[in-house]
């Protein structure tokens, strides 16, 4: 539960100075053979993610004057892969 994750850590630690999302998966396959369930695993994961975490640990962070995310993608971003069409779009 990233809410009461984020609950603990606020208390035990205080608000985040920074969040850094290195979060990421892949479901390779050719895109005719992907699912949708594919889809929505990576797309979870590597993007939907940054939303469920934002919105427990920022009110803090702006709270206290704000600070830093960083978001970590791929070079796939840029130049996809053979079968990696669901990370691609995710990662740009």
């Amino acid at each position: 539960d990233i809410k009461t994750l984020c609950e603990k850590l606020i208390n035990t630690y205080g608000a985040p100075f920074g969040i850094v999302h290195n979060a990421g998966i892949t479901k390779d396959s050719i895109h005719i053979n992907q699912t949708s369930d594919d889809w929505m695993a990576v797309l979870d994961t590597n993007l939907v993610s940054v939303f469920r975490w934002h919105k427990y640990l920022l009110p803090s962070m702006m709270y206290n004057g704000g600070g830093s995310i960083v978001f970590m993608s791929s070079v796939s971003a840029i130049m996809g892969n053979p079968g990696q069409t669901i990370y691609s779009a995710s990662k740009s």
